[in-house]
């Protein structure tokens, strides 16, 4: 039986919704899944550490995250965490499943790195580096034909001097794809500015950020069939 291999971050993380929707599609079992709050570091090194387990019958998805996060011995950490002192540190922990708090030590550790040795155009030039790498080396290079990638917030690598794409079709990053959809409804419209965050942050809690709404798959589906066509995974909208 093939199987199917979620590689990226939060937007393909649980068994559920869109995910188990394209295995189901495929007729395939699962082999893995993405990491929440992960980094483009750790989705190359995830690739590279998986690809002699990829078969030639099996699918891959990949969902490509933003620059904003780093990946240190095993840790990813979120750089605005190290701005904002609401936020917690914290980073996943595959084999229990949820989020753990990063030892004080770790932390005290990055905030230095940030606040000395930290350049956002320089990470953001690296990060797009690895990226156009993972997009034009890494994907070709796995034993399967049968890969597609997805940008899971944002698509600024576009911007990228030296960025080339190696899939036909390309849509809108999964987050714009959520975000759009949030701001069209009308319960949004009659919210203020606050209350506004406030709601998407709380829809974004689901399970791969998806929403439970008639009305979201279609608009969802309309946007990743064109993706998802290229391996045979569409889904009907009804």
């Amino acid at each position: 039986m093939s199987k199917i291999w979620f590689f990226g971050d939060s937007f393909c993380t649980n068994n559920d919704n869109w995910v188990a929707q394209v295995a189901k599609n495929l007729d395939c079992e699962i082999a893995s899944f993405g990491v929440a709050g992960s980094s483009i570091d750790f989705l190359a090194e995830t690739l590279i550490v998986n690809r002699n387990l990829i078969l030639k019958e099996d699918y891959v998805i990949i969902c490509i995250t933003d620059y904003v996060r780093h990946y240190f011995r095993g840790l990813n950490f979120r750089i605005h965490t190290a701005h904002n002192p609401h936020d917690d540190y914290c980073t996943f922990d595959s084999s229990k499943g949820l989020f753990v708090p990063i030892d004080e030590d770790k932390i005290l550790a990055y905030e230095e790195f940030i606040k000395h040795l930290y350049t956002d155009e320089i990470h953001k030039t690296n990060s797009f580096i690895i990226t156009n790498h993972i997009i034009n080396e890494i994907i070709p290079s796995l034993p399967t034909k049968k890969v597609i990638y997805f940008f899971s917030l944002a698509d600024d690598i576009k911007t990228f001097e030296f960025y080339k794409q190696n899939q036909s079709v390309i849509c809108k990053p999964l987050y714009r794809v959520f975000e759009e959809y949030v701001e069209s409804t009308e319960d949004y419209k009659k919210l203020n500015e606050e209350d506004q965050q406030t709601l998407k942050a709380k829809l974004l809690l689901s399970n791969n950020h998806f929403i439970e709404d008639p009305e979201y798959y279609k608009v969802f589906w309309k946007e990743l069939n064109p993706v998802l066509e290229l391996i045979g995974a569409q889904t009907k909208i009804n």
